[in-house]
């Protein structure tokens, strides 16, 4: 299940990320248009939720096949280690 987005340079996360317009000094176009972070204008991605924890994984998670759950490295370590989930 897809959540909210994180920033790859600050690490907060959002729900939407922002759309900038970069003028480079001129009075008229072609303007840079991009999209970055809502926060600092850094590059960001999209991520999952981890089904025990609730945080945002950007990366590699595990999924289980036969439930679907999304586990982040941490939690998924735990439970294949038998202890409860965090």
């Amino acid at each position: 299940m897809y959540g909210e987005y994180t920033c790859l340079d600050c690490g907060k996360t959002f729900d939407d990320p922002k759309r900038w317009e970069e003028r480079h000094g001129l009075d008229s176009p072609p303007y840079e248009d991009f999209s970055g972070c809502p926060y600092c204008g850094g590059a960001y991605a999209r991520t999952i939720l981890c089904d025990a924890c609730g945080e945002p994984i950007v990366g590699d998670y595990v999924k289980i096949q036969t439930t679907g759950d999304c586990y982040c490295d941490e939690c998924f370590m735990m439970k294949s280690l038998g202890e409860d989930d965090p």
